[in-house]
């Protein structure tokens, strides 16, 4: 049973009209919520790669074969 069945019927109309209303301004807030998460990830990817030369080290040092 909804939440208008319980009011008067002079505000059942007003109280489906809050109840749709707010559905939907919470469809629109997850949905600038992807977005916002979308364009922050665009955003990273979008950065340059940094430089890196035969001086540049990555990774652990290989420690040479003992036995």
């Amino acid at each position: 049973m909804s939440e208008t069945a319980d009011r008067p019927p002079e505000q059942a109309p007003t109280a489906e009209l809050e109840e749709r209303l707010q559905r939907t301004i919470d469809i629109v807030c997850e949905d600038a919520a992807r977005v916002e998460l979308r364009a922050c990830a665009l955003n990273g990817f979008a950065q340059p790669v940094p430089d890196y030369g035969p001086g540049t080290r990555w990774g652990r040092e290989s420690k040479p074969n003992q036995g």
